[in-house]
C-alpha cells in the first residue's frame, strides 16, 4: 500500500483546485459555444419576454432542444444569484471539474491507496485539457462528471464482495451504494448530454467482465471457448450485479423522464428527433455536422491535452507491466480497468463520424489515475524502463512550447507584437527554467522532485495562458467589442447581425437580436424560426433599408463578407477587430468606438477598404487605443 506525501503536497493540490475557480473572467465569452449556452441560460434566468421557462430552453426567443437542460438549469440558477457575467456563466464547468477531481481521488484511494489518489488528483487538476474545459461553458465537463460517477459505481458493483486484496473470487453481494451512485450519474448524464452517459460506462463494465475471465492457452480455440463459458456463467449467476444495473437504470430514468415527458407534451416527436438527429445521426454521419476527420484524430488531442504529463503515460504502461504477476490483486485489476476505460472511450468516439476535441474528455480521469499510480509505484522502487525516454519527451515538449509561443504570438497577425512579446518571453523563460530543473531532478533519480517540477510547470503555464487567452479574445472574438459597447447601448437602439450568428450578443445586450439570413447550426426549432420576428431574410431586409431606419442602428458582419463592398457604402464604422466589423447609421461616438486589430490585419483591411477610414498602419498603441470598459 502506498504511503503519505506530506502536508506540502496537500497544499499543492489545494492550489491546483483553487486555479479552477480563479480568474474565470479571463476573457469575454467565446463564440459560438459559450455564447449559445450563456445566452440560453440567461434567457431562462431572466426571460427576454414572458415568464421564465425552465422546461424548454430558448435561444434568441426560439426553442433550443438539441441539448438536454442540465447545463441551462445549473448556469441559470447561478446567474440568478451572481448576475449575468463571465464568472457565473463558467462556474458550472469549474464546479464540474472539481467534482471530477473528487471522484478521481476517491477511486484512486479505493484502487491504489491514498498517495496514488493524491497524485492522480493533481494530474487531473493540472493537465491542460481539464484545466481549459473547466473554464469554458459547455456540456462536456458536466457529461464527464456524470460518466465518471457511473464508472465509479460500475467499478464498485463489479468488485464489491467479489475480491479482496491478494485473494481470489469470493461470493458476490449486492452493493446499494454502487447502484445509487451509478443511477444518479446516469440521471445526470441523460440530463447533461443524452444516452452516451449510460452506454459508455456499461460498455466499459462488460468489457472488464470479459477481460477478467480471459486466460491465454496453447490452443486459441479452446481458450476462447473457455473464456466465453466462464463469462456467461458469471453473468448468469451474478444476481447482485443485475440487481445493481436494474436499480441504477431505474434511478437514472426516474431523474430524466419527467423532463422528457414535459417537453414532449409541448414539442411533438421531441424524443424521436433528439435520439435520431442529435445522437445517431452525429455518430453515423447521417447528418453533416462537422468536417470529416481521420480515425486517429484523438491521438494528438490526448497528447496535447495531457500536457505537461503525456510522456509519462507510456511510462505508466511499462510500470503496470512490470508490476503484473500471476496474483490477481486489486491494483492490477484496477490498472486493467483503467486502460479499458481509456481504450473504449477513445475507440468509440474514434468510430464516430462526428469528432470534436471535447468528446474525449471522459477518458482523462482514467489517464490521470494511470499517471498518478505510475508515479506512486516509482516512489516504492526504481523508475525502471522508459523513465529517461519520458524525461526526454517532456523536455522536448517544453522546448516546442517555448518556440511555438515565440513564433505564433509575435507574428503581428493575431496580436500586436509589443503586447504579445512579454508573454511569449515569459513563457519561454519559464519553459527553459523548468526544463533545467526537470533534468536535474531526473538525473538524481528523485521521482518525487520530478513530479513536483511537472506540477510547477503546469501551474506556471496556466498562470501565463489565461492572460494570453484574454488578449487573443479581444482581437479574435467579437465578444470583447460587444462587451465594450454594452454600457453605452440605449433601449431604443437596434443591433442586427448580418450573415453571422454571434450568440454572445444576446448575452451581453440581454435582449433578442435580429439576424439576417440565419444558418441554423445551433439546434434551434425550424418551425419557431419561421414564425420568429428576429430571424430576417436578406431580400426582405436589405442592409441599406435597415441602416436607414430613424433609430440608431448597428450592424455586425464579417470582414470577409462579400456584401461588405457592395451593400455597406456610406455608413459609419463604429467598431472593428481582426475578424468582425460593426457599422452604423450614425457617426462613431468616442465612447462607442472600438478598434482592436493586429497591425498586419489592420494594414490589410485599411488598404482594402479605404472608405472605412482605418489607419493605414498602426503601432500597438494606435491599434489598441479603444474604450474597452466604461
Amino acid at each position: 500500500m502506498s504511503g503519505s506525501l506530506g502536508v506540502w503536497w496537500r497544499v499543492a493540490l489545494a492550489l491546483s483546485i483553487a486555479f479552477f475557480f480563479l480568474n474565470l473572467n479571463y476573457a469575454p465569452l467565446w463564440n459560438p459555444d459559450e455564447g449559445r449556452y450563456a445566452a440560453a441560460s440567461l434567457e431562462m434566468a431572466q426571460p427576454f419576454q414572458g415568464a421564465p421557462d425552465w422546461v424548454v430552453p430558448h435561444l434568441n426567443s426560439v426553442p433550443r432542444l438539441n441539448k438536454p437542460p442540465l447545463v441551462y438549469w445549473t448556469t441559470a440558477s447561478i446567474m440568478r444569484v451572481l448576475g449575468a457575467n463571465e464568472i457565473s456563466a463558467r462556474l458550472t464547468s469549474a464546479i464540474s471539474a472539481f467534482l471530477v477531481l473528487i471522484i478521481v481521488w476517491q477511486l484512486g484511494r479505493h484502487m491504489f491507496g491514498p498517495r496514488a489518489a493524491l497524485l492522480a488528483a493533481m494530474v487531473w487538476a493540472t493537465a491542460i485539457f481539464p484545466f481549459a474545459l473547466a473554464r469554458v461553458l459547455n456540456t462536456d465537463m458536466l457529461l464527464c462528471v456524470a460518466i465518471t460517477i457511473v464508472i465509479g459505481g460500475v467499478w464498485m458493483a463489479l468488485e464489491t464482495g467479489r475480491w479482496t486484496l491478494g485473494s481470489g473470487p469470493q461470493a458476490a453481494r449486492f452493493n446499494w451504494r454502487a447502484a445509487l451512485l451509478s443511477g444518479v450519474g446516469m440521471g445526470m448524464g441523460l440530463l447533461a448530454k443524452g444516452p452516451v452517459a449510460i452506454a459508455l460506462p456499461l460498455l466499459i463494465g462488460f468489457a472488464y467482465l470479459f477481460a477478467r475471465n480471459w486466460r491465454r492457452g496453447n490452443n486459441w480455440f479452446i481458450a476462447i471457448m473457455v473464456w466465453l463459458s466462464r463469462t456467461w456463467r458469471d453473468l448468469r449467476r451474478d444476481k447482485a450485479l443485475w440487481m445493481s444495473l436494474l436499480i441504477a437504470l431505474t434511478i437514472g430514468l426516474a431523474m430524466a423522464m419527467p423532463w422528457v415527458w414535459a417537453v414532449s407534451q409541448r414539442v411533438p416527436n421531441f424524443l424521436r428527433t433528439f435520439l435520431l438527429n442529435e445522437n445517431l445521426a452525429r455518430f453515423s454521419g447521417g447528418a453533416d455536422y462537422h468536417d470529416p476527420t481521420p480515425f486517429w484524430y484523438y491521438v494528438p488531442v490526448i497528447i496535447v491535452g495531457l500536457l505537461p504529463w503525456p510522456a509519462f503515460l507510456l511510462w505508466s504502461r511499462v510500470q503496470a507491466v512490470k508490476s503484473e504477476s500471476s496474483s490477481d490483486t486489486m491494483p492490477i485489476r484496477a490498472t486493467r480497468f483503467l486502460w479499458l476505460w481509456v481504450v473504449i472511450v477513445v475507440g468509440i468516439f474514434s468510430l464516430s463520424s462526428t469528432k470534436l476535441v471535447t468528446y474525449v474528455l471522459p477518458a482523462f480521469p482514467a489517464l490521470a489515475l494511470l499517471i498518478g499510480v505510475a508515479f506512486d509505484r516509482a516512489l516504492e522502487r526504481r523508475p525502471g524502463p522508459m523513465w529517461w525516454p519520458a524525461i526526454a519527451i517532456s523536455l522536448a515538449f517544453n522546448i516546442i512550447l517555448a518556440v511555438t509561443a515565440l513564433v505564433y504570438l509575435t507574428n503581428d497577425k493575431t496580436l500586436p507584437r509589443s503586447e504579445a512579446l512579454p508573454y511569449a518571453l515569459a513563457l519561454a523563460v519559464v519553459m527553459i527554467v523548468v526544463s533545467v530543473l526537470l533534468w536535474l531532478a531526473a538525473r538524481g533519480g528523485d521521482v518525487r522532485r520530478v513530479f513536483g517540477v511537472q506540477w510547477a510547470t503546469a501551474m506556471l503555464f496556466h498562470a501565463l495562458l489565461l492572460p494570453i487567452a484574454g488578449q487573443i479574445g479581444r482581437y479574435e472574438d467579437v465578444s470583447a467589442m460587444l462587451r465594450s459597447m454594452k454600457p453605452f447601448m440605449r433601449s431604443d437602439d437596434l443591433f442586427v447581425m448580418y450573415h453571422s450568428f454571434q450568440p454572445t450578443a444576446m448575452f451581453y445586450f440581454q435582449r433578442p437580436i435580429p439576424i439576417v439570413d440565419f444558418y441554423n447550426s445551433s439546434g434551434l426549432d425550424e418551425t419557431a424560426i419561421a414564425r420568429s420576428k428576429y430571424f430576417w431574410k436578406g431580400e426582405e431586409h436589405p442592409p441599406a433599408d435597415v441602416l436607414k431606419r430613424p433609430e440608431r442602428v448597428f450592424m455586425l458582419l464579417r470582414w470577409n463578407d462579400p456584401d461588405l463592398r457592395t451593400k455597406f457604402q456610406g455608413f459609419h464604422r463604429v467598431g472593428a477587430d481582426n475578424d468582425f466589423l460593426i457599422v452604423s447609421n450614425r457617426p462613431a461616438q468616442p465612447e462607442l468606438s472600438f478598434l482592436a486589430m493586429a497591425p498586419r490585419k489592420l494594414e490589410e483591411r485599411a488598404k482594402a477598404y479605404p472608405e472605412l477610414r482605418l489607419p493605414e498602419s498602426a503601432t500597438a498603441t494606435q491599434a489598441t487605443s479603444t474604450t474597452l470598459t466604461p
